[in-house]
């Protein structure tokens, strides 16, 4: 156990128990949204969004993005803290959110191939944060047998960071797009675990351990999809795939996660143009992620399947010498595995995109069910002079 990890225990050495204790955490072991300006309307445009973020959720999108962009995200990773109680071995658990680390959670370059007039396709390079937990149980008084469990706590950390080259090219009319990419994936994953067996006069018979993992392991993927944007229509439908990741680490790792489900990405967005009769416009979307199935694990199982589903929209008032994107929509994300629940939240956001600038801001927030707040900051600049 690293230094100062946790708080809530000191490290103790002793017996080490047959099973690791899975508590309700709130299930973004995959499912981070990576959406970026997007967030505030539930992610919901992610699979035909332009811009830095193609890459990552649909390298197609990278088709219509015929400009030198530099994008990033800063914000806060999720956090959560599960008090257990009951019998040891199958306790009562409820789990509550929390604000968890700030972060750079994603840094992209989108570039053209050659002259953008010559629609030779475009170039993009990201790193993006896919996946995060971390969770912290917590209890005391637990009976096991004739004993009892004291100053018990346990932690499970995980985070994914995806390296992403990809490429995208749109066709002649506008219509279609392809794209596809590589995903470079490090992986690195935190469990530990502490406390006490005490017999009825309050005596510690021995300590609650389990071999501590605090190791990473890497592996590669492969993303494709495509963007169609049908004739006479406001509309664009994205579709992507990424394959399953092995990952590969320390011995101790290959037990703990192994691997990283495939991903299934569709949506649908639709824009309305003279609201009110002005400039202003509306864009919504609908959004389904799917996770396939992956591998058990005592620590991140993935032995079930993941359907995650994002809508909103997105107002745009002309106004103050530019755009003003105002944001309002809703995620919801399945549980995936044994010892993780559900984590549904309503979003909401806004941005503002100034007349002839080369500059956009964003400002992304999050309510989820259960506690904890998510907020996130983006920016993007266009380097074309």
């Amino acid at each position: 156990m690293k230094k100062n990890a946790w708080k809530l225990v000191g490290p103790l050495a002793g017996v080490v128990c047959p099973a690791i204790m899975l508590g309700q955490v709130p299930d973004l072991l995959n499912a981070l949204d990576t959406s970026g300006p997007s967030k505030g309307a539930g992610g919901a445009f992610a699979a035909t969004q332009t811009g830095t973020h193609a890459p990552y959720n649909n390298p197609a999108a990278l088709g219509f993005t015929d400009k030198k962009l530099f994008g990033f995200d800063y914000g806060n990773l999720p956090r959560s803290f599960t008090n257990v109680s009951g019998v040891f071995d199958s306790p009562t658990m409820s789990t509550n959110g929390k604000i968890g680390d700030k972060t750079i959670t994603h840094v992209g370059f989108v570039f053209p191939l050659g002259k953008p007039e010559r629609n030779q396709g475009n170039f993009g390079f990201t790193y993006t944060v896919g996946g995060y937990i971390n969770d912290i149980e917590s209890g005391s008084g637990l009976t096991s047998g004739g004993l009892t469990v004291n100053n018990f706590g346990q932690l499970l950390k995980s985070k994914t960071d995806f390296l992403t080259l990809a490429y995208g090219k749109s066709s002649s009319d506008g219509t279609f797009s392809w794209g596809l990419g590589v995903n470079y994936v490090l992986q690195t994953t935190q469990v530990d675990r502490a406390g006490e067996f005490d017999d009825s006069n309050g005596n510690k018979v021995s300590n609650v351990t389990d071999p501590a993992i605090d190791d990473h392991g890497t592996g590669w993927n492969g993303v494709i999809g495509v963007l169609f944007n049908p004739k006479n229509s406001n509309a664009s439908i994205g579709l992507s795939y990424r394959s399953e990741t092995s990952l590969k680490g320390g011995k101790d790792f290959s037990g703990a996660y192994s691997k990283i489900p495939a991903r299934f990405l569709g949506g649908i967005t639709v824009r309305t143009d003279a609201v009110r009769k002005s400039d202003d416009y509306l864009v919504y979307g609908l959004q389904v992620e799917y996770f396939a199935k992956g591998a058990a694990s005592p620590y991140f199982d993935r032995s079930q399947t993941q359907t995650n589903v994002s809508a909103g929209f997105e107002y745009n008032l002309s106004k103050f010498g530019g755009r003003i994107p105002v944001r309002l929509g809703y995620r919801g994300v399945q549980a995936g595995g044994v010892g993780f629940q559900s984590r549904n939240s309503i979003t909401y956001g806004l941005g503002y995109r100034p007349n002839d600038s080369k500059f956009a801001l964003d400002l992304n927030f999050a309510s989820p069910q259960g506690g904890g707040f998510d907020l996130t900051l983006g920016a993007t600049f266009q380097l074309d002079k």
